[in-house]
């Protein structure tokens, strides 16, 4: 969400870097109950800070974070192939993995891509 809500902020975008910018105390990073509590704080200053994410229903802002994820993945996609690796490919699949579903949930799955993978079961 911050990436998406704070475009043009220089900087990490980390969960350690995100806690520093909405003034989260992260204690013990990388600690599982840790990271989820600064995670949960930090979402709620992100919707402090900016009513698009704070006054949204929670479906809308579901859908919205998907949205914003999948344009990140296919902007960053296609910086990958232009100045790294013309073969780059970006799962732009949020906030399952197309790549860690077994095949049959691939293919029932619905509104969710992997760019430019045509032989992902389900996608004509």
């Amino acid at each position: 969400m911050d990436r998406a809500l704070d475009k043009y902020r220089k900087g990490k975008r980390n969960l350690e870097a995100a806690c520093a910018v909405y003034g989260v105390v992260l204690d013990d990073a990388h600690e599982a109950g840790a990271d989820a509590l600064a995670a949960v704080r930090v979402a709620r200053a992100l919707g402090e800070r900016y009513a698009e994410a704070g006054e949204a229903d929670l479906w809308d802002l579901h859908r919205s974070q998907i949205r914003w994820y999948t344009d990140w993945a296919t902007g960053y996609q296609k910086w990958l192939r232009r100045d790294r690796d013309p073969q780059a490919v970006v799962d732009a699949s949020w906030p399952l993995r197309l790549d860690a579903l077994l095949p049959q949930q691939r293919a029932a799955s619905t509104g969710v891509s992997l760019l430019d993978e045509p032989d992902v079961p389900g996608r004509g």
